[in-house]
């Protein structure tokens, strides 16, 4: 399936399959959002699927926020489809995060 980003509500949804190809683009797309919102709400239940890379650019993005003191919440922890990303790449996105200024 495509890969593609919705809004509803404030709340950011990750639908399809996120790739290193097109993780980088979401890393600097949700990078310039940060420049008008101080907090993001990703979802990732939507995804197919997942690979390491682009968990990494994923942690790359909360690093972002938290150097740039931008709250960033990832939900969508119970989708068994991306589960295995991250656990093979070591890195927990999916606990809530935030940066107090």
């Amino acid at each position: 399936m495509a890969f593609a980003i919705t809004e509803n509500n404030g709340t950011f949804g990750l639908r399809g399959n996120l790739t290193v190809g097109n993780a980088y683009i979401l890393r600097k797309h949700f990078e310039l959002i940060f420049k008008t919102k101080e907090m993001l709400t990703i979802n990732l239940s939507a995804l197919d699927s997942i690979d390491s890379g682009s968990v990494f650019e994923l942690e790359n993005l909360r690093n972002f926020a938290y150097q740039n003191h931008k709250v960033i919440v990832f939900v969508g922890e119970k989708n068994s489809k991306i589960k295995g990303a991250f656990l093979r790449a070591r890195i927990n996105i999916l606990q809530n995060y935030q940066k107090s200024a």
